[in-house]
């Protein structure tokens, strides 16, 4: 053998010893992992096409479309993590909350827990995420590392029960979310979309005739409570009820019984036996529409007609609306009319 060589391959393992991870060669299993959190980390903060995809190739899971959706809102979100930090590395156990339905102890090994460390809405945040290689590679080569539990939260949405009422949709970023499954373990009816840490503009809305305010939402490294957000009626809403209004006052050419103003304009005073019969509006009532599904009509006046001649008549009116279950359309029940 070649002394020189020797000599070579001697300081080598000296250098290595001493230094660690100077070179590919010298790396040691934590700092593979660590440097492979640090690549993760950085994707996250950075969120462009190519991050994404290296967040795709880092991660092992068996949802691959909920982490594409929770790629694509993370590159619209309003705010991301910066000022990224990772730790120490320590061997750890298999997490008991890994989404596979195949434990990756059969395939994985070196289960290695990183801390980390990010900035996100003027808040410093502290965590952790879990990292394993292959079985069959040694672990020395960050490219070999995997993230077995990603750093990503969810918002706690409300399961939507059959035979409850009709559930509105969720945006986030003015993406819809689907309601996946929960993939934690233990739990069969938990719905959950991932989510990576970063501030998010959540909606709720049931188009095109309810949407709730736009409110900002910050996801981290745990589970956080809905945002509670009254679902408003829209302007589409408004405008179809309008119609419905009116459509009630026209019916009282050809349904004189179901005009709204049918028992002020029949029999105007109780005590004097005289009918009268519908004209028009002389003035149309102001509308105002309550999310609470009431409808006032205020100021109107109406014109009729009986054996002593023409006249008006000021009114105001109310009723009720909802949301038909079965066409998805807000519905206008029977307005009635008083003096």
């Amino acid at each position: 053998m070649n002394r020189g060589w020797v000599v070579r391959a001697a300081v080598a393992v000296a250098v290595c010893a001493v230094v660690g991870t100077l070179t590919t060669g010298c790396e040691t299993k934590n700092s593979a992992a660590q440097a492979a959190a640090r690549t993760y980390l950085r994707a996250v903060a950075g969120a462009s096409k190519q991050d994404l995809v290296t967040l795709a190739e880092l991660t092992a899971t068996d949802d691959p479309g909920a982490l594409r959706t929770a790629g694509d809102l993370l590159a619209g979100a309003s705010s991301r993590i910066a000022n990224v930090t990772v730790g120490s590395a320590s061997s750890t156990t298999e997490p008991a909350d890994i989404a596979d339905t195949v434990p990756y102890g059969l395939i994985y090994a070196d289960f290695t827990r990183v801390d980390v460390g990010y900035r996100l809405a003027a808040k410093t945040y502290r965590g952790s995420v879990v990292l394993a290689h292959p079985k069959a590679e040694a672990g020395h080569d960050p490219a070999s590392w995997r993230i077995v539990q990603p750093l990503t939260g969810s918002i706690s949405w409300a399961n939507v029960e059959a035979g409850s009422d009709v559930g509105v949709d969720v945006y986030l970023d003015g993406i819809r979310i689907v309601r996946r499954l929960s993939t934690r373990m233990n739990t069969d009816t938990d719905t959950v979309q991932p989510l990576y840490p970063a501030v998010y503009k959540v909606q709720q809305r049931l188009d095109p005739y309810y949407a709730s305010a736009v409110d900002p939402i910050t996801v981290t490294r745990k589970d956080v409570p809905a945002p509670k957000q009254a679902t408003l009626a829209t302007a589409t809403t408004r405008k179809l009820l309008t119609k419905q209004v009116w459509a009630q006052f026209a019916r009282c050419e050809t349904d004189y019984v179901r005009c709204p103003v049918f028992d002020l304009v029949e029999r105007r005073d109780p005590d004097i036996d005289v009918s009268g019969w519908w004209v028009g509006l002389a003035k149309k009532p102001k509308l105002k529409f309550s999310n609470d599904g009431q409808v006032t009509l205020t100021a109107g006046r109406l014109r009729y007609r009986d054996p002593e001649g023409t006249h008006e008549l000021d009114f105001d009116a109310s009723g009720e609306w909802e949301l038909d279950v079965v066409t998805m359309k807000p519905y206008l029940f029977d307005i009635d009319a008083e003096q």
